[in-house]
């Protein structure tokens, strides 16, 4: 449909031409087509200012709502404790304190994202919703989070798949946290991810 037709004179000009002196009823189509002139315009108004691309806070949190990607993201953070090799995040004496039986080994760190962040995680989401698992897929939905300069990905054994990435920037410290869980795969695939310097 073209959103910027008048709907009330495309349906006059189909009339016969007996009608052209008829202002009664010029009038009538000209009234009759009015409502249709308002759901145009507030359907262009979606089509050119509510997008992805162009939503802001709370337009871009309806967004995230109906694709149920929530803007806060949950990155645990891992705490260190006095141990012995072997043991997972141990320091040395006097570098990190005991380690109590209850205490866990993270702490959760719930962020909210910016509206650049979150516009890139909601096109992964679009990306991981609409593929089908297959390696362009996997590129497509990380090139939306992490804007690569290279990507290779090869399936190597059963179930498994080797992929190398090189990141155009790795300023963005809030994403590339646990970067495992933007690597849409499916379940019961296996990943071994290599991150080559730029």
């Amino acid at each position: 449909m073209d959103l910027a037709q008048n709907h009330a004179e495309i349906a006059w000009s189909n009339n016969l031409g007996q009608f052209d002196k008829a202002r009664t009823m010029r009038a009538f189509f000209m009234a009759i087509h009015k409502p249709f002139e308002d759901i145009q315009k507030s359907t262009k108004a979606l089509f050119d200012e509510r997008w992805l691309d162009t939503a802001k806070g709370k337009q871009l949190d309806g967004i995230g709502q109906i694709l149920r990607q929530p803007r806060l993201v949950d990155f645990p953070i891992a705490i260190h404790y006095f141990g012995f090799k072997g043991q997972p995040n141990i320091g040395g004496f006097g570098m990190f304190k005991f380690k109590k039986q209850d205490y866990g080994l993270f702490a959760r760190n719930i962020e909210r994202l910016d509206d650049d962040n979150y516009r890139r995680v909601l096109y992964w989401r679009i990306a991981v919703i609409t593929g089908s698992g297959t390696i362009p897929d996997i590129h497509k939905a990380m090139n939306h989070i992490f804007n690569l300069r290279n990507f290779s990905a090869r399936t190597t054994e059963n179930a498994n798949i080797d992929i190398s990435i090189t990141l155009k920037d790795s300023r963005n410290k809030l994403l590339l946290n646990k970067i495992e869980r933007w690597i849409p795969v499916a379940a019961g695939v296996g990943v071994n991810l290599t991150i080559n310097e730029s």
